[in-house]
């Protein structure tokens, strides 16, 4: 992500009231980090992921961001629980309650919720697991 896309999605996620829209205001550690729906190691697959889940691409940055700060079991279930609130908050700005795409993407985006806290743990920096060489964590 390009450092204009960082700051196009910090202004949305304000506007939204997404949770954790403040980690988006280091945009060399959002570009560093931010790699669309999915993770790191899936490659161009989150390109396509990403492309046919448009709304849930701004909670998915700050998630990335939330994962790459790590923490224990109970700060990766925030940061999950996170995700899925700010997912449906998306979709309910992108979608009206008219429209089949609202539920559809509601139940998307559960389902993408289950993915995290069934599969989502390698990604996840556990701090207890960390090796602090010249102060800083690796």
């Amino acid at each position: 992500m390009t450092t204009h896309e960082i700051t196009e999605a910090l202004h949305e996620a304000i506007r939204l009231k997404l949770s954790g829209w403040e980690l988006l205001l280091d945009t060399e550690r959002a570009v560093a980090e931010c790699n669309g729906i999915g993770a790191a190691w899936m490659g161009g697959l989150c390109d396509v992921i990403t492309a046919i889940n448009p709304a849930f691409l701004i909670p998915s940055m700050i998630h990335d961001i939330r994962y790459f700060l790590g923490g224990d079991e109970n700060d990766r279930r925030r940061a999950d629980d996170e995700f899925l609130a700010n997912c449906l908050i998306a979709v309910h700005d992108r979608y009206g309650w008219y429209n089949p795409l609202r539920y559809w993407n509601r139940r998307k985006a559960l389902r993408y919720y289950d993915l995290l806290r069934t599969a989502g743990k390698p990604a996840w920096r556990d701090k207890k697991y960390h090796i602090k060489i010249k102060g800083e964590n690796l």
